[in-house]
């Protein structure tokens, strides 16, 4: 199996209200980049996450495991959300369909 698709991982923390001023700050983003076996999702997987066939559903493969949570998934220019993940001794897979 290759790992050959750089693929990026974000999780965003909204920024904390500021009493003084009524306003919000600045959210920040943590970035993570990684090489991963990207491939379309299998239609029996579809049926078994969704409960129907979805277009676009990517399978997202990587070495090792990511420690924290993400809310979205970058590969190329768009973005995927992660609906299903399953985490194995020495890889993680994420089931993804895209975000509108």
């Amino acid at each position: 199996m290759r790992y050959d698709t750089p693929v990026t991982f974000v999780r965003e923390t909204p920024g904390e209200y500021n009493a003084a001023t009524g306003n919000y700050g600045a959210g920040t983003q943590s970035v993570t980049d990684v090489w991963a076996n990207v491939s379309d999702t299998g239609t029996d997987a579809l049926q078994l996450v969704y409960g129907q066939l979805r277009q676009g559903a990517k399978t997202v493969r990587i070495r090792g495991q990511l420690s924290e949570d993400v809310d979205y998934i970058l590969i190329g220019e768009l973005k995927y959300s992660p609906d299903a993940i399953r985490t194995y001794r020495q890889e993680q897979v994420y089931i993804c369909s895209q975000k509108q």
